[in-house]
């Protein structure tokens, strides 16, 4: 058995070592894609709205401004201080999921500051 351990070392260690997300990150993760559908029909109706009190009173986003600050709370371990190298240890259908998820958060976000101005 003795000779093959250098074969196996020398295998084993050729292929790089794949950095497993934690599994608060995936579960944040998750909890954010859970939040989706809130997401975009709170963005459907800051896309129609002219002002921030029909966005604010809509029944479609009383449920995300409810838990703001979990989403956000979320958001900051997947994102740590904005940095995406932990999205990069997600499996490439997270990683998508996540990206798309960010990108409709972002314009609901982006929405509602271009009304404020």
């Amino acid at each position: 058995m003795k000779p093959l351990f250098p074969l196996f070392l020398c295998v084993f260690m050729s292929f790089p070592a794949v950095a497993l997300p934690t599994a608060e990150a995936r579960s944040a993760a998750i909890f954010i894609l859970q939040q989706r559908p809130a997401v975009r029909a709170c963005l459907l109706v800051a896309q129609r709205s002219f002002q921030l009190q029909q966005i604010w009173q809509s029944a479609e986003c009383q449920p995300l401004f409810r838990m703001d600050k979990t989403l956000q709370a979320a958001w900051d371990i997947v994102l740590p201080n904005g940095d995406v190298d932990q999205i990069n240890e997600f499996s490439n259908g997270l990683r998508t999921l996540v990206g798309e998820a960010y990108g409709e958060y972002k314009m609901l976000a982006e929405r509602i500051e271009e009304l404020r101005g």
